[in-house]
């Protein structure tokens, strides 16, 4: 359990998300996506189903994370110590006899999704439950969690990044309730609009709001920690029927006759199981609890540096940026590249920087680079259609050739992706290469998704592939000369003066007229950037609030360049000059930046 210590440490300082660092527990504790009985537990967050907005501010928005989800009024409380009362002459005495986590309750949540809808109706003998008792409101299941003692359902993972949960994407016939209402969408809340990806965005954020952020120790104390069982647990009414103990449930069968295993092994996985207990002692917070809040809401320093004369053609200049240190690619003859290393604070030190020259390219129109697992650059345009890998001190590393026509899209990250006017695209590794097919034109735009492990390309229409089997997943008949993607699954298309938003599944989102004027746009997170001639437009395309980055005069920027490990935005115009725009998340207050 040693190794813990380290994710627990990242957690701390805000390396990693709650999300990610809840998902790392459950691993800790034996809990997996491959059995319903033991599935990853995650906590209800939000108890105010009933406004038009959600305020994120207002501590009386959230659940304690203090105590159960069964145990959050004083009433609760007293019935769940009068409970465990009257069972201690039993021997193990307990709060709650029912559990937070179980097969039903996953599927219960899941059941408009296969393969649990299948199971669901094994479950139930070869048709869903009845109508009345399926989810079918995020409202009613929290009612039915405090008004209801045998209801302790918490939530599963997907509650804070599938859309599709709540929708009933299968056209499956849940019947009708017996007040005549008929099954089939799960009701979201107002603050939602009813729409299963602006609920799952606004769930997301409140999980890793600053409330949270600052409490959520204690529901990991209640899940997986000191408080799993003994004092402890009882002061938080947090025991549960013995049985879902592992400990207790082996004390149980040795103490029981052989006739009663059977009863117990079945209870134990149809009915529910605390997960593997990792810490024994309280879980530290975290140091920061403050909101991580949208890129748009707070834009506060500028830095404006003008290139070195000497290195200065009327030529474009690249922005990249790596874990450790961004780097500025000049052109003049040859091609130089300077590395600045991060410092402590949201900036670089413009002192200390490192200058090479890229050796063996030349500048050309189609010249394009970005960086390859934060070790080497990546570079396209030159004449014999090959990808160059150079190391960090400008020397070649890596030469890779497959394309017979001109590359129009070049990526890095953690892998490489190219796609060609030949009209295919290739996800590289240094020793392997997987080939996209399917396009009938050259290709125009190509990024990938590497978080469902996905790229998407543009030509006449659109395709999405999953890269790690080449396949083709979906069609979208869209054209368009740019795609952008963001974390969230969502897919941004420019068409004439509007910008499409699908989801990945080929669902249609939102549409964001845009200005005929516009040059381009970009994606950072939720926002939807926009460049206009004297301003970029922040939009934030859940709830459509804008704000503006306005500029000193009209120009038009050749590139823009987001550093999301610091929060900056580089700028590069025309006249090669270069801006660095600070986003400062220390203030939920908002406000233009003038100049």
């Amino acid at each position: 359990m040693r190794d813990i210590e380290k994710y627990t440490q990242k957690w701390k300082t805000g390396e990693i998300s709650n999300l990610e660092y809840l998902l790392i527990l459950n691993n800790y504790a034996s809990r997996s996506f491959h059995d319903t009985s033991q599935y990853p537990i995650f906590p209800w967050v939000i108890k105010d189903f009933n406004s038009s907005k959600l305020d994120l501010s207002n501590k009386d928005t959230f659940r304690d994370l203090k105590y159960p989800v069964c145990a959050q009024t004083l009433e609760s409380q007293r019935s769940a110590k009068k409970h465990f009362y009257l069972t201690v002459s039993d021997g193990y005495p307990y709060n709650f006899g029912s559990h937070y986590s179980s097969s039903g309750i996953v599927l219960y949540y899941a059941t408009r999704l296969e393969p649990f809808s299948s199971d669901n109706k094994k479950l139930h003998r070869g048709s869903f439950d009845v109508p009345d008792r399926i989810f079918c409101s995020m409202k009613k299941s929290w009612n039915n969690s405090q008004n209801n003692s045998s209801d302790t359902k918490e939530l599963i993972p997907e509650f804070f990044y599938l859309p599709e949960l709540f929708v009933n994407i299968n056209h499956e016939n849940f019947g009708t309730t017996q007040t005549g209402v008929e099954v089939n969408d799960v009701k979201l809340p107002k603050w939602a609009n009813n729409n299963a990806f602006t609920f799952v965005y606004k769930h997301r954020k409140a999980l890793e709001s600053g409330f949270v952020s600052k409490n959520l120790h204690n529901w990991i104390d209640l899940i997986f920690g000191y408080k799993q069982n003994s004092r402890p647990g009882e002061t938080a009414f947090n025991i549960f029927h013995p049985i879902t103990y592992e400990g207790k449930y082996s004390k149980m069968l040795l103490e029981a006759s052989e006739e009663y295993h059977k009863a117990y092994f079945c209870q134990a996985l149809h009915f529910g199981q605390t997960p593997r207990q990792i810490f024994k002692v309280p879980h530290p917070k975290r140091d920061s609890t403050t909101d991580k809040v949208q890129i748009y809401e707070r834009i506060t320093e500028q830095y404006r540096y003008e290139c070195s004369k000497k290195f200065v053609y009327h030529k474009p200049i690249f922005i990249l940026n790596s874990q450790n240190s961004f780097i500025v690619i000049f052109v003049q003859e040859k091609i130089i590249m300077t590395i600045y290393k991060w410092s402590n604070t949201n900036t670089y030190d413009t002192s200390n920087c490192k200058e090479v020259e890229l050796v063996g390219l030349f500048y050309t129109e189609n010249f394009k680079a970005d960086i390859y697992q934060d070790d080497f650059i990546i570079s396209s345009g030159q004449n014999d259609l090959c990808i160059y890998m150079h190391n960090m001190s400008g020397k070649i590393y890596k030469v890779l050739h497959f394309h017979t026509m001109p590359i129009t899209s070049l990526s890095g990250g953690s892998y490489v992706l190219s796609a060609s006017l030949d009209s295919t695209i290739v996800v590289w590794t240094e020793n392997t290469k997987t080939l996209l097919l399917g396009h009938t034109s050259g290709i125009t735009s190509a990024v990938l998704m590497n978080e469902f492990c996905l790229v998407v390309s543009c030509s006449d229409f659109i395709l999405i592939h999953d890269y790690r089997t080449g396949n083709v997943i979906r069609k979208l008949d869209e054209k368009s000369s740019k795609v952008l993607v963001n974390e969230y699954g969502m897919i941004f298309i420019r068409c004439e003066d509007e910008v499409k938003i699908f989801y990945m599944t080929g669902q249609i989102f939102k549409k964001i007229v845009v200005k005929k004027i516009t040059k381009n746009f970009h994606v950072i997170n939720e926002c939807l950037v926009v460049e206009d001639s004297s301003c970029l437009r922040f939009i934030q395309i859940y709830d459509m609030v804008e704000s503006c980055i306005y500029l000193q005069e009209p120009i038009e920027l050749s590139q823009m360049c987001y550093c999301r490990n610091k929060d900056l935005i580089f700028l590069v115009n025309h006249n090669d000059m270069y801006t660095l725009y600070s986003l400062d998340v220390s203030s939920t207050e908002k406000f233009e930046l003038w100049h």
